[in-house]
C-alpha cells in the first residue's frame, strides 16, 4: 500500500512529539556542541539511575520488612564468609611458609620461595655458601 504524502497529514496531537523527536535526533555540528550534549545526557542518565536505585532500595527494604530477611540470610554468617573467601586460594596464600634462611647481620629471613632478597644475593656474590645462611 502506498501513502500519498501530499494528502497525508500528521494529527496535530502528534506534531509536538515529532518535533521533540526531531530535536533529539539532530546531531550537534561541532565538537564542543557534541561534548555539551554528552554532558547533558550523562547528567540525565545519572539522575535516572539515582531514581531507579532509590526505587530498588525501597522495594528491597519493603521485602526485608515483610519477609523478615536478615543480613545473615543475604550474605551468610561472618565465619562462613571468611571460609568462602579462602576457597580457591592457593595453600601458600592461606598460611605463610616457615623461614629457611636468615641474614645474621640484620635478622631478616627468607622462606626460599620467590625472588631472592638483596641480602642473600650480595652474600652469595661475596662468596658465602647459601647453606651457611640456612636456619
Amino acid at each position: 500500500m502506498e501513502i500519498n504524502t501530499t494528502t497525508f497529514r500528521c494529527p496535530t496531537s502528534v506534531q509536538p512529539t515529532m518535533a521533540k523527536a526531531r530535536s533529539l535526533v539532530s546531531t550537534p555540528s561541532t565538537y564542543a556542541e557534541l561534548q555539551k550534549h554528552i554532558a547533558e545526557l550523562q547528567l540525565k542518565a545519572e539522575a535516572l539511575k539515582a531514581q531507579e536505585v532509590s526505587d530498588v532500595i525501597g522495594r528491597i527494604r519493603e521485602a526485608i520488612q515483610v519477609y523478615g530477611i536478615t543480613a545473615e540470610d543475604l550474605f551468610g554468617s561472618p565465619r562462613r564468609r571468611a571460609k568462602q573467601t579462602l576457597v580457591g586460594i592457593a595453600p601458600s596464600a592461606k598460611a605463610s611458609r616457615a623461614a629457611k634462611y636468615k641474614d645474621p647481620a640484620t635478622g631478616k629471613t627468607w622462606n626460599g620461595v620467590g625472588k631472592r632478597p638483596g641480602w642473600i644475593v650480595s652474600a652469595t656474590e661475596a662468596g658465602a655458601d647459601p647453606q651457611s645462611l640456612a636456619i
